[in-house]
């Protein structure tokens, strides 16, 4: 195989994929579809577009294999988060290399392994391999707010296409620095994940001249609301998934993305008030409103959960109105051929790195897989520092280029030996 001639093709690819705004909201996830499907036809691999919305486009490819094994899902997820352009070094939406990254809004999530996991799927398409499962390449719309139009519609509309079997996704990865202080390359490999908890708070109060402060100014209700919100110290709450990480790690770092494996985390998302487009600095509203973004440890119940956090604020004027109620996800079994496989693979590329099960802090597509009897795995096969882990979601979000054609060879050869005949 020619692999300097696959990394070209690949970068490209990435390339022309991150320059397709797709960002959610809207979405527009069909034109990111178009593009694969334009991609897997020139290589004769059937696919085919599902629109659950207008503009809302999921894209389904399969290359069949032997049915005796359970399948292999590579998925992925074509939306990103938007952007705020005036905070960015360079185009967000243009796909430009600089200093040995290359950048973009999707870099890190999760354009980047959706064009590693595509160019494995070629692979194993053009290497004409007899496979003992069906291998589908699914990437999916709405993944970020929910995926009701993406994962969730799809398993409910086409349940022919989800046979329970294995599932290689976000989630986890490779990493310098976030799960020890040392220089170590730890993988750690998604297993289950925290539940997401979507909380708007809601207060009522009496409009009013700016001049004239008055007791029921809806802001002020709820600035106070939120402070007692944020200084109440949640407890740590070690499962048995992440205590058997430190034991394999020792003690872990004090950091946000550590931090936030052992406890039930709060985050204020969204702050919505004033009289006005734009609003008048002199009007009192009767109306102030914000977002609280929860993620909760797989045992936690979130009515409990609910309720504990109205004894905190304390005030029967600040309403509490969850979005949607996260149902509970079962932990993937980590004794399994694939994560053996994964492991074996890891640990001959990168000899001196350590390799754990993780609970992912965040929620992916995984939850609702995982709940109709899938064995998911949260593996981005790519080595990331700390610094850049942290660019997902904000300003300047960049991959190094050298990790994205690492992260290709290295998945190939772990899909290789779980999917070629013996």
């Amino acid at each position: 195989m020619n692999w300097d001639k696959m990394k070209d093709e690949a970068l490209k690819y990435l390339q022309d994929y991150l320059k397709i705004d797709t960002s959610n909201p809207p979405g527009n996830e069909i034109k990111g579809a178009l593009f694969l499907k334009g991609i897997l036809d020139k290589e004769n691999i059937s696919t085919r577009i599902y629109e659950t919305s207008p503009r809302r486009g999921n894209l389904i490819a399969k290359i069949e294999g032997n049915k005796g094994e359970k399948p292999l899902y590579l998925l992925n997820h074509i939306d990103v988060v938007p952007v705020d352009r005036e905070k960015w070094e360079f185009e967000p939406f243009g796909g430009e290399i600089r200093d040995g990254y290359i950048c973009g809004r999707g870099t890190q999530d999760m354009k980047s392994m959706a064009v590693v996991q595509l160019m494995v799927f070629i692979l194993l398409k053009r290497e004409n391999l007899s496979l003992n499962r069906d291998v589908y390449f699914i990437a999916s719309a709405d993944e970020e707010k929910e995926s009701i139009l993406g994962i969730v519609q799809l398993i409910e509309d086409i349940p022919d296409v989800f046979t329970p079997g294995y599932v290689i996704t976000e989630g986890g990865g490779g990493t310098r620095g976030v799960f020890t202080e040392d220089d170590r390359v730890i993988w750690g490999i998604g297993v289950g994940e925290k539940k997401p908890l979507f909380l708007h708070l809601e207060v009522k109060g009496e409009a009013g001249h700016g001049s004239q402060p008055h007791k029921n100014n809806p802001n002020e209700l709820l600035v106070k609301a939120l402070n007692r919100v944020l200084e109440y110290k949640q407890d740590e709450a070690v499962i048995s998934l992440v205590e058997e990480t430190i034991r394999k790690l020792g003690k872990l770092p004090d950091n946000k993305f550590v931090n936030s494996m052992t406890k039930n985390t709060v985050t204020v998302t969204t702050l919505k008030a004033g009289v006005g487009e734009p609003p008048m600095e002199n009007v009192i509203p009767s109306l102030s409103t914000a977002s609280l973004d929860c993620r909760l440890l797989p045992d936690i119940n979130p009515y409990e959960f609910i309720e504990n956090l109205g004894k905190i604020i304390d005030d029967d004027r600040v309403k509490i109105k969850p979005v949607k109620i996260p149902e509970d996800v079962p932990v993937s079994p980590y004794d399994t051929e694939l994560f053996q496989i994964i492991e074996k693979a890891v640990s001959k590329k990168y000899p001196s790195s350590v390799i754990v099960a993780i609970l992912t802090p965040y929620a992916t597509d995984s939850r609702y897989l995982r709940n109709k009897g899938f064995v998911c795995y949260g593996f981005t096969p790519t080595v990331t520092t700390k610094e850049d882990l942290s660019l997902m979601h904000s300003d300047n979000e960049k991959i190094a280029v050298e990790e994205f054609y690492n992260g290709i060879e290295l998945l190939y050869h772990i899909i290789l030996k779980f999917c070629q005949k013996s």
